[in-house]
């Protein structure tokens, strides 16, 4: 349940449609994650639109990897 209230909190929609985009590669997802990364590091989460949950990313982004594979 984590994984999607957080995909729920997402503040900006072209974000919440690039986790949503059904040919996402393992790519992409790195690079979402990476993004989330940096933007936790120089706090900038808001402005870019993540959550400030590392948990509640980490399953989201567990979520997507498994979509990916499926």
């Amino acid at each position: 349940m984590v994984g999607p209230m957080t995909f729920k909190k997402i503040t900006k929609e072209d974000l919440k449609k690039r986790y949503l985009n059904e040919k996402l590669t393992k790519k992409e997802l790195n690079d979402l994650a990476e993004e989330f990364f940096v933007s936790m590091k120089d706090k900038s989460f808001e402005e870019t639109g993540f959550v400030n949950s590392m948990y509640g990313m980490s399953k989201l982004h567990i979520i997507v990897f498994t979509r990916i594979f499926a």
